[in-house]
């Protein structure tokens, strides 16, 4: 998945920012105290409240709250959300709007289409809701 949304700034390499907003694509790894917010990024993205990107290709790790449109790799918070998941999500609460291919691991696990499977005190799919494990293929 491609973003075609325009960016105003490209930053390659490693940021480090008290937060950073905007329409900015990341190559590398970025590091906010706060927040950050771009177009996409490729590599690994640690906020220390909320990550939130269009097209995640790679890891966010945050200490509330991941959200992504596209997310392709890995989403490590309290609370993950996105529309499109290929991947892991761990967390407290993790949910997929759309479309999920991979894994969750948390407390409470909900994704509308499911390949893959949920590990969750409870799990929710588009066949079942059950505690424990939860599954669709």
């Amino acid at each position: 998945i491609i973003s075609t949304e325009e960016t105003d700034e490209v930053i390659n390499g490693l940021n480090i920012s008290g937060g950073t907003m905007g329409n900015v694509s990341y190559n590398g790894i970025t590091l906010a105290l706060g927040v950050q917010s771009g177009t996409e990024i490729n590599g690994i993205a640690i906020a220390g409240i909320w990550n939130g990107m269009k097209l995640s290709n790679g890891i966010q790790i945050s200490g509330l709250f991941n959200e992504a449109t596209y997310s392709n790799g890995l989403q490590f918070s309290i609370s993950n959300a996105t529309n499109y998941m290929y991947g892991i999500q761990m967390g407290g609460v993790n949910f997929v709007e759309e479309n999920m291919i991979g894994v969750q691991i948390g407390v409470w696990n909900d994704s509308k289409k499911t390949k893959g499977i949920q590990i969750g005190l409870w799990n929710i799919n588009e066949k079942r809701k059950t505690p424990l494990v939860n599954w669709n293929f």
